[in-house]
């Protein structure tokens, strides 16, 4: 039985804040920029819009996001970005080996501080507690914009764009607009029309596309973040940050806190080999860095991370893949099959639970949206989707590089639902690696864009969290 001798920032956290993931490309970027990148040379802030120049937000602006009015609240030169920056994860605390359980360290603390199970696993999954809304998948040969009874305002239609009760979709010229219905049905969307007409299951009632968990960035903030994923495999392909310094890797599979499979790997990646996983059984991978040597040498710990995931029932596949026929039956373009297929691997996640429970298929949804993405559909909901996906399972710099796309993406003012995202996203990769002051930058851009489309609840939301780093 193999143990570690050294903790992180937090004594909760023995496992390194960056987590490990499943397998990827390591280089992403739409134009290939920030694929060798040490650090945030190329900033998303060099992409700012109007709105955004001086932490403002606009006073009035058109269907398409013009913030070109605005009012500046602060004209002071923004923080330097994240000391963590893009590339290699840095060292945490180093030390020998010694002989405990990976996880005794965590459980020493929990007794000793009298911690809940809640606190010790810590955060909310990306999609916990959400209600797949009605969703445009695509928006075909010209434009359309969608506006709110009760508001009384236009927002523009992209893929990606949560509908609500009460909404109006207007085509403009020939313009198409595909949406995917929470039954899962697909409509596609002429002329003017309400929204009750198209999916009149929604009628009277209310979904909330949250994205991510709402309180991940106090999570991330206070080292209490879950990296977690559901798989569908019984032998999943593992992927995590590569380490400065290390020269091996050892893997561990534990369940319930004892060591049932483990394996060294000079690589980042591997398929698990051992006996498959059970259906309905939760487990956790923990990868160790070594500086020379493994670890019955006495190697040097540079560092250790952790995933929790847990395989699907039977029910729950058998639902799973019923879901992604009908998808795959229908006439969808390469994109708009890629959201489709996105609410359903979300949608597994089990509301108000902890990982890896509130966790979705990320195995499943992950490569999904690598592969559109590869082929050229550059749309900025789908990066952020990848970017909330790698976040789940820990691979945060690649997460980092999908949220500049979403900002290189909408410079102009476009899908601010996904910029807003973006940079909520940046501010919790700057949590974790401890830089609040970029957080706090990062935060008040999601806000500009949010009141923008007249998010009042993540206005709000994000004040709360500005709160908690004053």
């Amino acid at each position: 039985m193999i143990g570690h001798s050294g903790l992180s920032r937090s004594p909760l956290a023995p496992l390194n804040k960056r987590g490990i993931g499943l397998a990827s490309p390591f280089s992403r970027g739409i134009e290939g920029d920030l694929a060798e990148s040490s650090g945030l040379s190329r900033s998303p802030l060099t992409s700012l819009n109007k709105g955004e120049i001086g932490l403002a937000y606009p006073f009035s602006r058109g269907i398409e996001g013009d913030l070109a009015e605005c009012r500046v609240l602060s004209r002071s030169p923004l923080a330097p970005l994240s000391k963590g920056g893009i590339g290699l994860a840095s060292p945490l605390k180093k030390g020998k080996q010694g002989e405990n359980n990976p996880l005794k360290e965590v459980n020493k603390y929990v007794k000793q501080f009298g911690l809940s199970l809640a606190l010790m696993i810590g955060g909310l999954s990306v999609f916990q507690g959400t209600a797949i809304a009605d969703t445009i998948l695509d928006v075909q040969t010209g434009t359309a914009s969608i506006e709110n009874s009760t508001q009384r305002r236009l927002r523009a239609a992209s893929p990606g764009t949560s509908l609500r009760v009460g909404d109006l979709i207007r085509p403009y010229l020939d313009a198409v607009v595909v949406i995917r219905c929470n039954s899962g049905s697909v409509r596609r969307v002429r002329s003017l029309v309400g929204l009750g007409d198209i999916c009149p299951d929604s009628v009277g009632r209310r979904f909330t596309d949250t994205g991510r968990g709402e309180d991940d960035f106090l999570q991330f903030l206070n080292g209490l973040f879950t990296y977690s994923t559901q798989v569908a495999e019984a032998q999943p392909e593992l992927r995590w940050n590569p380490v400065e310094g290390a020269s091996a890797y050892h893997v561990q599979l534990l369940q319930n806190d004892e060591v049932i499979w483990e394996e060294s790997v000079t690589s980042t990646r591997m398929f698990y080999s051992g006996e498959g996983l059970e259906a309905g059984g939760s487990y956790t991978f923990i990868v160790t860095a070594l500086a020379e040597g493994d670890e019955t040498d006495g190697g040097e710990v540079v560092q250790r991370s952790r995933l929790v995931l847990r395989r699907v029932n039977d029910a729950e596949a058998a639902s799973v893949r019923d879901a992604v026929a009908q998808v795959e039956g229908q006439e969808l373009s390469d994109a708009g099959r890629a959201i489709a297929l996105a609410q359903v691997y979300q949608g597994v996640a089990q509301p108000n639970t902890l990982p890896p429970e509130g966790s979705g298929l990320m195995l499943e949804l992950i490569p999904v949206l690598e592969a559109v993405l590869d082929a050229g559909n550059q749309i900025p909901y789908l990066h952020r989707l990848l970017g909330d996906g790698y976040v789940q399972v820990g691979l945060v710099d690649d997460a980092q590089r999908q949220y500049e796309a979403v900002i290189r993406l909408t410079p102009t003012g476009q899908d601010l639902a996904s910029r807003g995202a973006a940079w909520v996203g940046l501010a919790n990769i700057a949590a974790v690696d401890d830089d609040a002051v970029s957080a706090g930058e990062y935060l008040q851009l999601a806000q500009v864009n949010y009141r923008a489309i007249a998010d009042t609840n993540r206005v709000e939301r994000i004040d709360e969290w500005l709160g908690k780093l004053n």
